[in-house]
């Protein structure tokens, strides 16, 4: 008896009107399968099929180079062995051949890119306008596992550095936890020209923007910037530090467009599902910039690592006191309590006050010089945690003179050089987590420190005295 069907299949054949001894009829060339959900009298919709035939079971690799363009007839049919159906189904928009709609791209909800492997620069290399002379606008190229871009714009307008397609693939950012692109950026050596001559400049303006391949039925545009909310743009702008040349260090940033798109447009919105396009630009009316621009870790939509509030309440290091577990000695009671709490390094997210008593309230006076055995440094971390220190006093401690103490160049590149070292015994590199780099021993008055093999990034010297402490030195890897 007669049941309902949650889908339907329909099939469609080609035939040539070659004989085919096999079937006595025709010969089929191929066909292909699609499952088309079955709705209720009166609630279907038309959706759009593509057919691929080259796909399908019964394609003839062999035969339809030769017989291909002898398509005489094709069978549209809907057939299960063994039994029948009772349907009503309506077509349109039949296209074959080069007259069939272009299949839409397939949809990702993340896209990544570190820059370490093959560069595909038909994404990153988008904007080739040139000067006069021939050369680019945009001298794009791989540097050491980032993005390295030249820019001399020709004009105003002229700043898309980079157009975010290969038209083989859309992003869904549907999910407003998904609306956010990251990267870090890292500029040097900027100008910029208002029509009486190149400035140096301390700052530049780095706009991103979402774009989908649509008519903008407001805007008259041949694509829909989404997230624009009139005639604000719809961008997101950071004013990116600029360096001298070799000083440059990498910033990150946070493109959130969650708010934009929910305040947007019906029409807008909708498009948050067919971004084809993430814009990169720097753009200041009237005039136009010179600058180099390195990207990295560029993350968008689900492949953004989710932000986890750190948990780091230690202490790092002390300049004034020997640092153990739950403690610190041996501090000099002749210090404020000031001086003494800008010796400690936490981390940057973290905070550390001076309380009178464990649980007990905060030192009133932080410039009073009575820093005293049963104090207690109190460290919060960013996601709450906490951590308690016990400080004890000492008399008779010798004073590290740590101003005398110098590290340059800062950042450095290769050679850490630390002048007037002779009053300590060792050198302790650390990670910004507190983890140890390396470790070295002091021989000698100006010490020289290979550090050509660490990553990029932010490191502290704590340099280790036999019975004074120590004294920590922040330094930039470049």
């Amino acid at each position: 008896g007669p049941a309902p069907a949650a889908k339907l299949p329909v099939q469609i054949s080609m035939f040539c009107g070659h004989y085919n001894p096999d079937t006595d009829g025709d010969w089929r060339i191929g066909n292909f399968t699609i499952e088309v959900p079955a709705e209720a009298a009166g609630e279907g919709e038309f959706v759009t099929y593509y057919y691929d035939l080259t796909q399908g079971d019964a394609w003839d690799e062999v035969l339809s180079p030769e017989w291909g363009d002898s398509v005489t007839w094709m069978l549209f049919e809907t057939v299960t062995w063994p039994g029948v159906y009772d349907a009503t189904i309506w077509i349109d928009n039949v296209g074959v051949g080069d007259q069939a709609l272009e299949p839409p791209l397939p949809k990702y909800t993340g896209f990544s890119e570190d820059f370490e492997g093959e560069i595909d620069m038909d994404i990153w290399d988008a904007n080739r306008d040139e000067h006069d002379d021939g050369h680019r606008v945009f001298e794009v190229s791989a540097d050491n596992g980032t993005l390295k871009v030249v820019m001399d714009q020709l004009n105003f307008p002229d700043g898309e550095m980079f157009v975010f397609t290969k038209n083989e693939w859309v992003l869904d950012m549907t999910d407003p936890a998904n609306q956010i692109v990251t990267m870090k950026v890292k500029v040097e050596d900027a100008t910029y020209d208002d029509g009486t001559g190149p400035v140096a400049i301390p700052t530049i303006p780095f706009q991103v923007s979402l774009f989908a391949d649509i008519e903008d039925p407001d805007g008259g545009f041949g694509r829909t910037r989404v997230g624009q909310l009139g005639n604000s743009g719809g961008g997101i702008s950071y004013q990116v530090p600029v360096a001298s040349t070799g000083e440059g260090v990498f910033n990150p940033y946070i493109f959130d467009f969650s708010s934009l798109i929910a305040a947007a447009d019906d029409h807008d919105r909708e498009q948050a599902a067919n971004i084809w396009a993430i814009l990169c630009e720097t753009v200041q009316y009237p005039g136009t910039h010179k600058a180099t621009y390195w990207l990295d870790d560029v993350r968008i939509g689900d492949a953004v690592q989710p932000y986890v509030p750190s948990s780091d309440a230690t202490i790092h290091a002390s300049v004034y006191g020997v640092l153990g577990e739950n403690e610190i000695t041996d501090v000099d009671p002749a210090l404020s309590v000031a001086t003494f709490m800008l010796g400690i390094t936490v981390q940057d997210s973290a905070t550390a006050v001076m309380l009178e008593s464990s649980g007990g309230a905060e030192v009133g006076n932080p410039d009073r010089t009575d820093v005293a055995t049963g104090m207690v440094v109190l460290v919060t971390a960013e996601d709450g945690t906490t951590k308690e220190y016990t400080i004890t006093t000492a008399v008779g401690i010798p004073r590290i003179n740590a101003e005398a103490v110098e590290v340059y160049p800062n950042p450095a590149n290769r050679i850490l050089h630390i002048s007037n070292a002779s009053a300590f015994v060792q050198v302790r590199i650390t990670g910004i987590t507190g983890q140890t780099i390396g470790v070295f021993e002091v021989t000698e008055n100006n010490l020289q420190l290979d550090i050509s093999g660490y990553d990029a990034g932010v490191y502290f010297l704590q340099l280790e005295t036999e019975a004074s402490g120590s004294i920590v030195k922040k330094f930039i890897k470049k």
